[in-house]
């Protein structure tokens, strides 16, 4: 316990406050003090605590809406796995046709109407958060809506990302 100094508070406290309220009569901050037990130099850093409150809360909205994205995808997957193995099962003659086209009704969905922002985003997620390339096909069956909606999607995407651009023009980066 040698190595820690104890110093005055006082210290610290002897900072202006520039609040960014313009009434000047009260102001909430949330204060970090960084500095080492070998010097006798800390910093003070300050961020107004609803700020700070607000970006926690995107970064927990964006991680919610990753999850979301993310489910969607495992899910895709699995109807995609079953649907795999039960026609695997018809051709070597483990089920019968009429049990195959019970999941084949299953894995058919009826298209769904999404806003071209909203898949968007739906698609650039996907793309960052899995790594994967998925064709055009694939994301109309992932999402449930026509390739038409992803291609106009998808130029939306790559016109802010060189990757989604690239891939979308089959080019490699």
């Amino acid at each position: 316990m040698e190595d820690f100094k104890l110093f005055d508070v006082s210290d610290l406290t002897r900072t202006t406050v520039n609040p960014t309220i313009s009434d000047h009569s009260a102001f909430d901050f949330v204060a970090r003090v960084k500095g080492s037990t070998t010097s006798n130099f800390a910093s003070v850093s300050i961020i107004e605590t609803d700020s700070l409150i607000q970006k926690f809360s995107q970064y927990a909205l964006n991680t919610a809406r990753d999850i979301s994205v993310l489910k969607g995808v495992v899910n895709w997957q699995h109807k995609v796995i079953d649907y795999n193995s039960s026609y695997a099962a018809l051709l070597m003659e483990q089920i019968d046709e009429e049990e195959f086209e019970r999941v084949a009704v299953e894995f058919a969905e009826t298209q769904v109407d999404y806003s071209s922002g909203d898949l968007a985003d739906c698609i650039e997620r996907v793309h960052n958060l899995t790594g994967i390339e998925y064709t055009v096909m694939d994301y109309a069956n992932m999402f449930g809506c026509g390739e038409e909606a992803i291609e106009g999607a998808i130029l939306n995407v790559a016109a802010d990302s060189l990757a989604m651009r690239l891939w979308s023009e089959g080019k490699e980066e």
